[in-house]
């Protein structure tokens, strides 16, 4: 690695730290006056995002209807589904 790469990595916690994680999450309030307008307020009002570290997959989750909607991000393939794996 470079002297940069080897530098940022052990800023966050090094390469053995990163390897003990299986995912991260980050809970993403978004408002804003433009939503409103366009018919659409609080869409994205409650939206938690989850990466998994171990493997190429990112699901985006919101509150809103439908309620429990899941986004799972795999490479070449995108598909909405409920929390429990059925279609919305």
């Amino acid at each position: 690695m470079t002297d940069l790469l080897d530098e940022s990595v052990e800023a966050h916690g090094g390469l053995a730290r990163r390897n003990e994680l299986e995912s991260v999450s980050a809970h993403l309030p978004q408002g804003g006056a433009v939503w409103g307008l366009k018919g659409q307020q609080g869409v994205l009002d409650d939206i938690r995002i989850t990466a998994c570290c171990t493997r190429s997959e990112c699901r985006t989750t919101r509150s809103v209807p439908p309620a429990g909607a899941v986004q799972p991000v795999h490479p070449n393939r995108t598909a909405p589904t409920h929390q429990k794996g059925q279609p919305p």
